[in-house]
């Protein structure tokens, strides 16, 4: 039977999580609880997030007189 772990995204990707904290959501991992331990799955993710932030890089930048929309018009 699959369990499932929910992290926030700031313990796989801490970088992107600093600048972006406000809109960080959540990952839900399901896994084998027979194969994996709790703590072997949150490794995995850690690791896993160290790859993308090493192959990726998060940046933003402020553009003066735009606001943030309160609803993406594309849901």
């Amino acid at each position: 039977m699959a369990e499932k772990l929910i992290l926030d995204l700031s313990l796989v990707l801490p970088d992107a999580a600093d600048e972006c904290e406000d809109w960080i959501a959540r990952l839900c991992l399901h896994y084998n609880p027979e194969q994996f331990s709790v703590s072997r799955v949150r490794e995995l993710a850690k690791a896993a997030g160290a790859r993308i932030g090493n192959r990726y890089r998060h940046e933003s930048q402020r553009i003066d007189g735009m606001d943030w929309p309160t609803a993406s018009p594309w849901i």
